[in-house]
């Protein structure tokens, strides 16, 4: 769409989410990313964000002075969001292309919730494997005698696999969820992510082995849990198994 006034036309990429401006002639061509240079198609510059540039001009007539600027066509919030479910709707990018590297940093309350969920997954896990122990326990053994301690033993095992099968199960999906999406349930339920200091989802050795079973290893150590959350509070917002891993977590909301 072309306009009477210039218009600077502010746009997100496909791939990287970062932002980019051109003239309003660019409208419908296919140009490099400013940050990423992968080729992205500029969207039309409908009237209702030409009339919100001008708002905004009237508000900020500082905005003119801008070099080869007499109206700029800035995104809100909700634009933006609208922008990326748009763009990830069109071209379809898979998620370990994405570039996260804009995003920011997710808060500590929201990475602490996120950790009490998904270790409050883990004790109901351990909790139903265990009821479902006692009930083969209580209602699993025969009525003969002489078959008493064989049908013993075997609850015994079926009881330890049963207490063990379903938090092992939990963890998987979460190690899986973690290496192909940088979130676990809880981060999900957060709307947070975990990403590689690169900007692109980290992988199995990174995220699991680095961040999440050297961090168990190293939580033997007294009070590393209490110093590891401590770091968090820092201006980098990265704990030490973040700093371990390489990662960062941000928020994707």
């Amino acid at each position: 769409m072309s306009t009477a006034t210039p218009v600077m036309l502010e746009f997100r990429c496909t791939r990287c989410w970062r932002s980019n401006c051109v003239d309003s002639d660019a409208c419908g061509s296919t140009i490099p990313c400013q940050n990423c240079g992968e080729e992205v198609t500029v969207p039309d510059a409908t009237p209702e964000r030409i009339a919100r540039a001008e708002a905004l001009l009237k508000e900020e007539p500082s905005l003119a002075e801008r070099p080869n600027l007499q109206t700029s066509v800035h995104s809100t919030t909700i634009d933006d969001r609208e922008l990326v479910r748009i763009a990830n709707e069109q071209a379809k990018v898979p998620l370990h292309l994405m570039d996260f590297s804009g995003y920011g940093q997710a808060s500590i309350i929201a990475r602490t919730i996120a950790y009490l969920i998904d270790n409050t997954l883990t004790f109901l896990s351990v909790v139903f494997g265990f009821v479902l122990a006692v009930i083969l326990a209580k209602y699993g053994l025969g009525d003969d005698p002489f078959d008493s301690l064989q049908v013993q033993e075997a609850i015994s095992i079926s009881a330890s696999i049963n207490i063990f099968s379903l938090p092992l199960m939990l963890c998987i999906v979460q190690w899986i969820l973690m290496s192909t999406s940088g979130q676990t349930i809880g981060k999900k339920i957060m709307m947070i992510r975990i990403v590689g200091m690169s900007g692109r989802i980290p992988g199995f050795i990174q995220v699991v082995i680095l961040r999440n079973w050297v961090r168990y290893l190293l939580s033997v150590i007294p009070f590393f849990s209490q110093i590891d959350l401590l770091f968090a509070l820092s201006d980098s917002g990265r704990t030490i198994h973040d700093w371990i891993s390489g990662t960062r977590v941000i928020e994707v909301a």
